[in-house]
């Protein structure tokens, strides 16, 4: 399963930097793309809004070079997407989801991942290549039940049913593995957001 993650971030960046955004992402609302997040003291502070535009096969792939960090009561909503959705954090080193912060997508983090008391995955995983990732009364879900995404594959880009499974096994990161190749190809393609 490790090397399986070592692939999908390798593969994931493959689509290049794409746009810079501010530290802070909080007020913002994008739409489909590549882009990048410098480090800073919190990269979110408030709510992001992330727009599929009603296309069922939007997906946003967050480059964090090094950390990704949010702030008590932090939000990303996930709005006027569909079944095909994708939503990946790749993070250079350490993520931290402080404190009832109420997080969507798939987190890759090269080292480690620490979810603070409360917070949580409405759609998505918390995966680490060499660290652990460290819970406190949270909840992460693979199933998306109760976030508006049900049927998203825990926001994978459609590449399987994972059935609500929070952690996922060997076999998945290699679906996952399987998607992010595809997003990447695909990418290199049109050179173009996919709207």
């Amino acid at each position: 399963a490790q090397s399986q993650l070592a692939q999908a971030l390798t593969n994931l960046g493959h689509l290049g930097p794409g746009n810079l955004l501010p530290v802070d992402l909080a007020g913002l609302t994008l739409t489909s793309g590549v882009y990048t997040v410098p480090a800073g003291i919190s990269n979110l502070t408030g709510t992001l809004t992330l727009d599929g535009q009603g296309h069922a096969n939007a997906f946003w792939v967050f480059q964090m070079p090094s950390t990704l960090i949010t702030s008590p009561g932090s939000v990303v909503d996930v709005v006027n997407a569909g079944a095909g959705a994708g939503l990946y954090w790749t993070v250079g080193s350490s993520a931290t989801l402080d404190t009832t912060t109420a997080f969507q997508g798939n987190i890759l983090a090269l080292t480690s991942i620490t979810l603070n008391t409360g917070a949580t995955i409405g759609c998505g995983r918390a995966l680490a290549h060499v660290g652990q990732v460290s819970m406190d009364a949270n909840t992460v879900s693979a199933g998306c039940a109760g976030t508006g995404e049900e049927g998203s594959y825990g926001l994978s880009g459609g590449i399987g049913n994972l059935n609500g499974t929070p952690v996922p096994e060997p076999g998945t990161m290699l679906l996952l593995g399987t998607g992010l190749a595809w997003a990447a190809a695909r990418r290199r393609k049109s050179r173009q957001p996919i709207l």
